[in-house]
Parts: C-alpha cells; sequence; structure tokens
C-alpha cells in the first residue's frame, strides 16, 4: 500500500494506494485545501461557521468594483486565517475592461499565490473552461528564489 499525506478529492478507487487515490506531494495537499477553502460555503462546515469563501455566492452579483473588492478582501483573509502556508501574490479580475472577446457579464478571476515554505509559486484560475478552478503550474516560475 502506498503513503501519503491526504485523499485526493473527489475521492477516486484505485488499487496503488489502497481504498482511495492519495495527494502524494506537501504541495499538492495544499493546492487542495486551497481550492477546498475557495468553494466552502461560510456556514458549511461543522464547527467552524467562519471557515470558506464560498466563490459560488457571487455567481449572480453585479460584476462591478465594490464585488471585485470584496471577493478580494474574502479571498486575502480567509487564506490568512486558515492556510498561513499561502501568500496572495495578486488577484485579477477578468473582465470586458482588460480582455478581448469577453461576454459583458464574465467574470474570471486569477489568483497568484506562492506556497511560502516550498518556494513554489502557482495560479488558480476561475473559472476554468467546464471543469471549475484547476491549478495551473507555469514552468518559467520554476521555484521562487526570493521571499
Amino acid at each position: 500500500m502506498s503513503t501519503g499525506y491526504c485523499a485526493e478529492l473527489p475521492l477516486i478507487r484505485t488499487i496503488e494506494d489502497g481504498h482511495y487515490k492519495l495527494k502524494k506531494t506537501i504541495a499538492g495537499e495544499i493546492k487542495q485545501n486551497f481550492k477546498i477553502l475557495l468553494l466552502t460555503m461560510p456556514g458549511e462546515r461543522v464547527m467552524d461557521s467562519n471557515f470558506g469563501i464560498g466563490i459560488q455566492r457571487y455567481l449572480f452579483e453585479q460584476n462591478m468594483q465594490p464585488t471585485w473588492a470584496d471577493i478580494d478582501t474574502r479571498i486575502r483573509n480567509q487564506t490568512k486565517t486558515y492556510i498561513p502556508a499561502i501568500r496572495i501574490n495578486s488577484i485579477k479580475f477578468i473582465t470586458t475592461e482588460n480582455a478581448r472577446d469577453v461576454n459583458e457579464n464574465y467574470l474570471g478571476i486569477r489568483i497568484d499565490f506562492t506556497i511560502v515554505p516550498l518556494k513554489i509559486r502557482s495560479t488558480f484560475e476561475i473559472p476554468r473552461g467546464a471543469g471549475g478552478i484547476s491549478v495551473i503550474e507555469n514552468p518559467n516560475w520554476g521555484y521562487v528564489t526570493s521571499i
């Protein structure tokens, strides 16, 4: 039986790891935890009603500066509280103001972050195709040398 840090979500049965596929790196576990933080609605987690950003609750909000500021603040505060190993480098909003061929109602979010203890830089893009959130590893970034 293989060893890992946590079960990979969504759960996938595998013979290699025992019952379920496992995250085999600390970076993979931290990224999965960040994704869970983004998708969990506040009040959804038992015993901690403050946990979660609930990014989907912004789905029908006005696509305006105050909404973007609320999302930005929520992401930064929740990450600082629940995943202190992550430093948010930037949060960029993709709209008709800064991207061509984008529907006027579209709001995309690009979160550039660093896993500080591991010196690994990654990006989450929301939405990313039909699959929702995905992690994009930029090979040009490699390891961040100055933190």
